[in-house]
């Protein structure tokens, strides 16, 4: 008896592992039989040792008044087994206890009733002669004061020591370091304290050592170094020396630290506010990761190091050690849990009592103080790092102290207690006053407007009086709200959205840490239900009690890390009775109840929960389970209905539910567990695209008021079938046998139903018949053979439905889970109110004097920013001396270094010719101004990619045929004679800087004006003459490669809020809150520069082989009257018009810009940086208030960075100031560096930094305030707005039609048509626009299907708008005129209904009369949420997470008439009214929005506004209006219906509660859009590409190449995540207009975001591309596609590039897309043939 006791405590924890468990009981029995035996063969012996130690003891009995009746209830109790409070009882009360044991102690009986019933025959045997020798030791010593009582003494005596200075661990127990030594032995030296973790242990191991790879190496060598075996064991011995673990306090003796033992906070708790983390993904959980990867790396080292399945060496008991090692380890783990989740509510406790956070938290770190000195006088024994078992006692010792803290809750310890005394006394009358002026406050604020308070407070019950007392004096209403709490009840929502028949909503946080502390054993072969229930919950399923057969290798296969067990080994388990967890079992029969019953004698469980048939009567299920008999009082039995959880059966089951004393209050409610769930019918379960398959099938109707009717059956076949209504419920398929599974019929709805209220009939098939009960989701038995599935389908029928069974399973796991593991305490905040409702025209009021993004070419320079302050015309008469000078000096070392290169390569003399003219056009210029025209200092350039030879000679033009010839062509006249003259001074200056050379030319290049600045009163400040190559016919004869130009988010992307620590700090320390109500100059800031390259197109060289076919007419003017003559002279340099000028100039500026970066390593220069930090959506350290994709400088600071429209340079730099050097230095080393390669940088169009720029590529971003801010000039909105008015007038529409359609059906024919030039300048015009505002991007494509509706081989919506696009925004970009707008259009457009409708959208959009200023992003960390939605014909579901980890659900049916509707409508309505409904409510207010959607034509019309359904289209326009009013960050994205399973969505639309976030899993997990496609587990994309790149294969480019390494000559392998394409894809588009002969790309990304963010940038850079399936070398756990794409260089014949055989390049991608479908090999071979070489392949094709 006193063993069973024994093994009952020492394993009431229990152990993870159940088959080691099993195994141990032998060994641990074994041992105990010896040292009993031992004990008494050396009593002899040791008779004077226990003498001495007994007169030592000093045990003071009980008072001879209170022994005899004391003795009597002891006795009582022991001999009657009544249990006793052990922990209540007093020392000596306990010492009498153990003598009363010991007198009763039976030893011989005891073993051999042990001994027997573990079948030791060894054990016999040694008995049997023991019992010989015992019997003689009795004999001899069975004197009253002989050494057998006082024997018996001394083992009393040690019992009541050992609850005080012994531990116990693994069932094993250690009374000091001398029995640890043993253990150690054992173990093998050095081993076991590498192993062996306690609070402090494991603390230290959480923290990651490793900050680079270098620090990394450097860690791992000293530990070499100081021969430690590994970092592990280096870390773990010096704890023993180190205080405290450095993750939480540190030791620096400081001023500030003196009185607090010369420690302080970590730094990641250096403040409340860092380590609060309401989120749940800063501190507070990087912490609980650390801790979690601590304990599963270690408990994985002692599965490796003492596997179980091996019994080690003669002198290695591996079964004992790991027993011992992971119940240490465990109690660990669950200590440390509990001792991180308990300082959050210690926390918010001291602040309620009225501290101010600081000093909230300085009490923290004392209660932390406490406790881990605590830990180190008990832990610390020996510092001596060899002394290995000392080291573990520690721990131990350490562990068990801890275990008492936990045990309180470490808050209710009394340690704390003393702590939240001593703050209730200081605070208290503190705490009141204020309460009392908070009241008076809020009564007096309501008393005025008759409002309902409400406040929001854990008030204690007298402040609530003293609050209620109050309001009663003034009258007013006063209610104390509550904050939510976890999991919450489904409730049933009586507010219905449109669409809806019933709806359910259900909030709850997403969390499935510590479920396996939930232990489950689960008994019988009818039972793999309850298993699979578990197992999704995620318990630890210790064994499956199974009699053999099929069902055990279902499990198996099923489950390969559950151990099944036979029901000898099951008897055997440990612990013996008192096991603290969850048995679970269906039983059939008597035979199952047997067994049943007579584990839980074995176990005594915690919780017992058996099902059994509803066709099992009530008297024989209760004599069956026959609990009560087994020590369970307390047993319930409940009649469930699977129809009552949200089922389609008829199926009926009893419930039998019984707890252990000690867990009464786990409850079994069956109402709490079928809330929110509601009648479903068998369609719900069906598959609707299915067709009839039994027209010749003949069915006997069964009578309506039969029971057999009731249960779900309408007919019968001859042969036996059922058939069943797809609108009502179905048989009970666990009474059907197995030939009638094969039988069962249905009448259903289907696609293939010629009218929407016929149904088909058809058999079930084997997935539906697994969905209807409950296990629905063929990807689950993807590879499985058919056979394999109908056996596993019979064996879960044994079982009642999944519904049922994870209802309760889900329950009562999440009860007990809370019972086990400390208290977590989670805090809702309040929805906050951060819409930003900002004045329109806001920004340009700010920068009124730099608003206009022209300037005339002849402005003056601003000399201001150059001057000091107060500057006296003396010294700025000094100042232009000393240019002067500077200037000289310039030009004279400019020559000389010019010269020397010149001599020392070869004097060419096309080198000489060139150097010249640089030499004359320099010395033609003063400090400021190239008066005579400048050229690019060529010897300047890096020779390779043929850089410095296009810069001496310029690239020749693409030729489709040979150029035109012509002297005819006429200039196109200004619209007045100043004008004309502005133009002809302009080609003058041309002439005077010698950018025109005498000919002969042999075609003429007209010219057109175009007004470049006009003043408020329309006069032309400054005009630009456009040379007009496409009307003379020259630019029909050319082809240019296509090329990329910066977007307005390009130029947002750079800046940043303020932030008081460098960005690096921000966002490594969880991007904490910032103070905005400080001084503003404590902030660093983002301020905006800008440049301009003046003379752009003519600072690079035309090739002299193309010079002759860009002839101009040079007018002589004369102001008399008579006749001008005219000299026809060619361009020598690019000219603005030609149409291979923009590609040629801006390659050459980007080039330019790549050389005066410099050398980014270098942190001297102005332009470095270091590191690339990822900011992508759904990854767990999301800051949605930053950009996407950010490089950092070694400081942590973002880098100095700058984005070239043409020829505007915008950059940004950060600083606190304007003047300070991070800030001043970048502009002015780019102008200098500019300079220095001959490239104009212009002066006088300077932008000096400021927070409020002048406007860049039509738009401004301003960060004058903490948030950066967007906005457009007023010019540009007033014309974007008069031009969708001039449409809508146009069209013939009333200025306040709100129904145009209905107005237009309403006449009796309408049929308009517009001019063509002006739509296409307002639908470029509105391209730029919604580059700022895109919302309203979508809208576009009612512009360009009507413009290109003329083209008769295209139907409406099938024409390709990218290069319609491209063309319009080109109007904007170069201000073009009327004429160039009608060229190769109608003169007149059509107008189209959906032209109409996309116009009156805009128009509700972008309705103010001023700009609209918007945020450019979110403005805080939590700003963001994920959704999910999905929608069948019978039900939907949407699913949204908070950053908290708080999700939303809701779902429900819809009603009949929208189930009749079409899928894409049903899709839609459910995701858009629920997020319009919580757009009203503001739940979203300021946040982004990532709506996922499995449905591709919702995705198309939220992203490009295409949709022939008016209703679609009009849900669409109410979210963005409302998106606008709430300032909400919308983005709807496509994902594939396998991953919206994977979520669980879309089981919740079907009531199925069996994966993703059902389970407790983060929603993030499974959306990926921050996983690239070599991060995709399993995949094998390596050895694939290699497979066909051969040698040219390189590892994927990391983000940091992307802007470096993936720029130079080379193969180069790209493979960015889905949310981080864009940008990556931008870079690759940078690096082929710099080198596009020198670089090769192998693109993959995964195909998410691809129609929302990057198709279109991926199509433009890649030749040939195609989606790789899911298969051998792309997992099907991707879920999408692999989109493949390879970019070859450019050529100089033609065809120049590949993707210009667009047919077969078409062609070869879809060939290669169908092939990885069925053939990874013949899609390899292909692709090693045209990575060959491409051209050769494809002219095979």
């Amino acid at each position: 008896m006193a063993l069973d006791k024994s093994l009952d405590a020492s394993f009431a924890a229990g152990d993870r592992q159940s088959n080691m468990i099993r195994i141990k009981a032998a060994a641990d029995t074994r041992e105990a039989m010896a040292r009993a035996t031992q004990a008494f063969e050396k009593a002899l012996e040791v008779e004077q040792e226990c003498n001495a130690r007994l007169a030592a003891l000093e045990i003071h009995p009980l008072p001879a008044n209170q022994r005899a009746a004391f003795d009597a209830h002891i006795t009582d109790a022991v001999t009657s087994g009544r249990t006793m409070e052990w922990d209540k009882l007093s020392a000596i009360e306990k010492e009498r206890i153990v003598s009363q044991v010991v007198e009763h102690l039976d030893i011989e009986k005891l073993t051999t009733m042990v001994a027997s019933k573990l079948g030791l025959g060894a054990v016999k045997e040694e008995l049997r002669q023991d019992g010989v020798r015992l019997g003689k030791i009795e004999q001899e010593f069975k004197s009253e004061h002989g050494l057998i009582n006082k024997l018996q003494e001394q083992m009393a005596t040690w019992d009541a020591r050992r609850n005080t200075t012994s531990s116990e661990r693994g069932g094993c127990v250690f009374s000091g370091p001398e029995d640890i030594q043993a253990l150690v032995t054992m173990a093998g030296k050095g081993k076991l304290c590498t192993l062996c973790l306690d609070v402090h242990g494991m603390l230290t191991l959480a923290q990651d050592p490793y900050v680079t790879y270098e620090s990394g190496v450097q860690v791992h060598a000293n530990a070499i170094k100081a021969a430690f075996g590994s970092v592990v064991e280096s870390r773990l011995k010096l704890s023993f020396e180190i205080p405290y673990p450095e993750l939480i306090v540190k030791c620096v003796e400081t001023a500030s630290t003196a009185g607090r033992g010369g420690a302080k906070w970590g730094a990641m708790f250096a403040t409340a506010e860092l380590f609060e983390d309401d989120f749940r993904d800063g501190s507070h959980r990087r912490v609980i990761k650390g801790i979690e990867n601590a304990f599963d790396l270690t408990q994985k080292a002692i599965d490796h190091t003492y596997p179980l399945g091996v019994g080690g060496d003669r002198n290695t008991d591996n079964r004992k050690i790991h027993t011992i090692l992971s119940d240490q380890n465990r109690r660990a783990y669950r200590q440390c849990i509990g001792f991180m989740e308990s300082l959050l509510p210690f926390y918010r406790t001291l602040k309620g009592g009225s501290l101010s956070s600081e000093e909230a938290w300085d009490r923290v770190f004392v209660f932390v103080m406490e406790f881990l000195t605590s830990l180190r006088e008990v832990r610390v024994i020996s510092t001596d790092m060899s002394d290995e078992a000392a080291m573990v006692w520690g721990c131990f010792k350490a562990t068990d102290l801890a275990e008492e803290f936990r045990q309180q809750k470490f808050v209710e310890h009394p340690k704390a207690l003393s702590i939240l005394a001593l703050t209730s006394i200081e605070r208290e009358g503190k705490t009141m006053a204020l309460l009392e002026q908070r009241i008076a406050k809020q009564i007096a604020d309501a008393g005025k407007s008759d409002k309902l308070v409400k406040l929001d407070t854990p008030t204690c019950r007298a402040r609530k009086e003293l609050l209620a007392a109050a309001a009663c004096e003034a009258g007013v209403d006063v209610r104390v709200t509550k904050k939510l709490s976890e999991n919450l009840t489904p409730v049933l929502e009586t507010a219905l959205l449109p669409g809806e028949k019933v709806a359910v909503r259900t909030r709850r946080i997403l969390s499935r840490k510590g479920r396996c502390v939930v232990r489950v054993r689960v008994v019988g072969d009818a039972s793999l239900g309850w298993l699979d229930a578990a197992e999704l919950w995620g318990a630890s399923v210790e064994a499956f009690i199974s009699q053999g057969g099929r069902v055990k290798h279902l499990v198996e296969n099923l489950y390969p890390d559950v151990y099944v067990s036979s029901l000898a080994d099951a008897l055997n388990m440990l612990p013996y009775k008192f096991w603290d967890g969850i048995a679970l079992s269906t039983i059939e029969n008597v035979d199952d109840a047997l067994m049943l019953r007579e584990l839980i004698q074995a176990w005594k469980p915690a919780i017992v929960i058996v099902a059994g048939h509803g066709s099992i009567t009530r008297s024989e299920f209760h004599q069956w389970v026959g609990l009560t008999s087994e020590g369970y009082e307390h047993t319930s039995q409940h009649r469930c209905s699977h129809q009552d959880f949200g089922g389609v059966t008829s199926s009926k089951w009893k419930i039998a539910f019984s707890w252990r004393r000690g867990f009464e209050d786990i409850s079994f409610s069956i109402s709490v567990m079928t809330a929110g769930s509601y009648p479903r019918y068998l369609q719900t379960a069906l598959d609707d695209t299915l067709g009839p398959n039994g027209k010749d099938r003949q069915f006997e109707m069964v009578d309506p008021t039969t029971k057999e009717y009731r249960e779900g059956a309408t007919g019968r076949t001859s042969d036996g079938g059922c058939l069943m209504d797809g609108s009502g419920g179905a048989i009970d398929l666990s009474r059907c046998s197995k030939q009638d599974l094969h039988r069962l019929w249905v009448r259903a709805i289907s696609v293939f139903s010629k009218a929407k209220d016929k149904m088909v009939t058809r058999q079930i098939t084997l997935f539906e018949l697994l969905a209807i009960w409950d296990y629905a989701g063929k990807i689950k038995y993807k590879g499985m053979l058919e056979t394999h599935v109908w056996n596993l389908l019979h064996a879960r029928l044994l079982s009642p439905p999944a519904k049922m069974l994870t209802s309760m399973t889900f329950g009562i796991c999440q009860q007990l889970i809370e019972k086990l593991m400390p208290t977590r305490i989670q805090v809702f905040g309040p929805a906050k109110d951060n819409a930003v409702r900002m004045t329109p025209g806001l920004l340009e009021t700010k920068g009124i004097q730099r608003a206009k993004a022209s300037l005339p070419d002849d402005a003056g320079i601003e000399l201001s920013y150059w001057a000091l302050p107060g500057e006296t015309p003396e010294q700025a008469k000094a100042r232009v001396l000393l240019r002067n000078f500077a200037h000289l000096w310039w030009v004279y070392n400019l020559e000389r270094e010019a010269h020397e290169w010149l001599r020392a390569n070869g004097n060419h003399p096309e080198d000489k010719e060139a150097i010249d003219d640089c030499i004359r056009r320099a010395a033609g210029s003063d400090y400021w101004d190239w008066h005579r025209g400048s050229r690019l200092f060529f010897w300047r350039f890096p020779e390779e990619s043929g850089w410095r030879k296009d810069a001496r000679d310029g690239v020749e033009f693409w030729h489709l045929a040979d150029p035109p010839k012509g002297m005819h062509f006429q200039n196109i006249p200004a619209s007045s004679r100043e004008a004309e003259l502005q133009l002809r001074a302009k080609v003058f200056q041309l002439s005077f800087r010698w950018y025109l050379e005498k000919g002969p030319p042999d075609l003429i290049t007209p010219r057109f004006p175009v007004e470049k600045v006009v003043d408020d009163d329309g006069k032309v400040l400054d005009i630009r003459g456009v040379w007009d190559a496409k009307r003379n016919g020259l630019n029909a004869t050319l082809w240019s490669p296509g090329f990329a130009l910066p977007t307005v988010q390009d130029g947002a992307d750079l800046a940043v809020k303020w932030l008081t620590v460098s960005v690096g700090e921000y966002l490594r320390a969880g991007s904490p809150p910032q103070n905005y109500d400080q001084d503003q100059d404590l902030f660093v800031k983002s301020f905006s520069w800008d440049h301009d390259v003046a003379q752009q197109f003519n600072n690079y060289r035309m090739h002299k082989k193309e010079r002759h076919s860009h002839g101009v007419r040079f007018i002589h003017t004369r102001n008399d009257g008579g006749p001008e003559p005219q000299t026809m002279l060619q361009f020598c340099v690019l000219n603005f018009g030609c149409l291979c000028s923009p590609y040629i100039a801006t390659q050459g500026q980007e080039r330019i810009m790549e050389l005066c970066e410099g050398d980014i390593d270098d942190p001297a220069n102005p332009f470095h940086y270091s590191e690339c930090w990822l900011n992508l959506p759904t990854s767990k350290n999301y800051d949605p208030s930053m950009p996407r994709v950010m490089l950092l400088k070694n400081d942590g600071e973002l880098a100095s960075r700058k984005v070239t429209f043409v020829d505007d340079i915008h950059g940004l730099s950060r600083g606190k100031q304007a003047q300070d050097a991070s800030v001043k230095e970048p502009p002015r080393v780019l102008a200098f560096r500019m300079n220095h390669k001959g490239n104009q940088c212009a002066g006088r169009k300077f932008g000096p930094p400021t927070l409020s720029p002048r406007p860049w590529n039509g738009a401004m971003v301003h960060t004058d305030a903490p948030h950066p801010v967007k906005g457009t000039t007023a010019k540009k909105w007033r014309r974007g707005r008069a031009g969708l008015d001039w449409i809508w007038r146009e069209s013939g529409l009333p200025d306040d039609c709100t129904d145009p359609i209905g107005f237009i059906d309403s006449l009796d024919a309408w049929d308009v048509r517009i001019d063509t030039a002006e739509l296409r300048r307002i639908a470029g015009l509105w391209i730029h626009l919604t580059e700022l505002y895109t919302e309203g991007r979508c809208f576009l494509k009612g512009f360009f299907n009507a413009l290109e509706a003329f083209r008769s081989d295209r139907d409406l919506d099938g024409w390709r708008l990218a290069t319609s696009m491209d063309e319009a925004e080109k109007l904007e970009t170069f201000d073009s005129g009327r004429n160039e707008a009608a060229t190769d259009y109608p003169l007149l457009t059509r107008v189209t209904y959906q032209l109409i409708l996309h116009v009156q959208a805009m128009r509700k959009l972008f309705d103010s009369d001023e700009p609209r200023v918007s945020l450019v992003r979110p403005m805080e960390r939590h700003d963001y949420r994920y959704s999910c939605g999905d929608a069948s014909a019978e039900g939907f579901a949407q699913a949204t997470q908070y950053p908290d980890l708080v999700i939303d659900e809701r779902d429900g049916l819809w009603l009949e008439e929208i189930s009749a509707k079409s899928s894409n409508l049903r899709e839609a309505l459910n995701i858009a009214e629920k997020l319009k409904d919580d757009i009203r409510k503001g739940l979203h207010d300021g946040c982004e929005v990532w709506q996922a959607t499995d449905n591709a034509v919702w995705s198309a019309v939220c992203n490009k506004g295409m949709s022939s359904a008016r209703h679609l289209f009009d849900l669409l326009v109410d979210i963005k209006v409302l998106c606008h009013e709430h300032n909400v960050f919308f983005h709807c994205f496509h994902i594939s219906g396998e991953r919206m399973i994977a979520t669980g969505v879309d089981g919740l639309s079907r009531g199925d509660k069996e994966s993703g976030i059902a389970l407790g899993f983060d929603l993030r997990d499974f959306l990926s859009l921050d996983i690239s496609a070599f991060d995709v587990k399993d995949n094998k994309l390596e050895e694939w590409c290699k497979d066909w790149m051969g040698d040219d294969y390189t590892p994927p480019a990391t983000p940091l190449e992307w802007f470096r390494d993936m720029h130079k000559p080379g193969v180069h392998v790209l493979a960015p995540p889905p949310a981080a394409a864009l940008i990556a894809l931008k870079e690759v588009a940078r690096a082929r207009h710099k080198r596009p002969s020198n670089v090769t790309y192998a693109i993959l990304i995964p195909m998410l975001l691809y129609q929302e963010e990057w198709r279109a940038r991926f199509q433009k850079e890649v030749d040939v591309w195609f989606s790789l399936s899911t298969g051998n070398f792309w997992p099907h756990s991707a879920f999408e596609p692999l989109l493949v794409g390879i970019s070859f260089p450019l050529r100089r014949t033609r065809p120049w590039l590949l993707r210009m055989e667009r047919d077969k390049v078409v062609a070869l991608g879809r060939t290669l897309s169908e092939m990885s479908k069925t053939s990874d090999l013949r899609v390899r071979d292909y692709l090693r043939q045209l990575w060959r070489d491409p051209w050769a392949f494809l002219e095979t094709m």
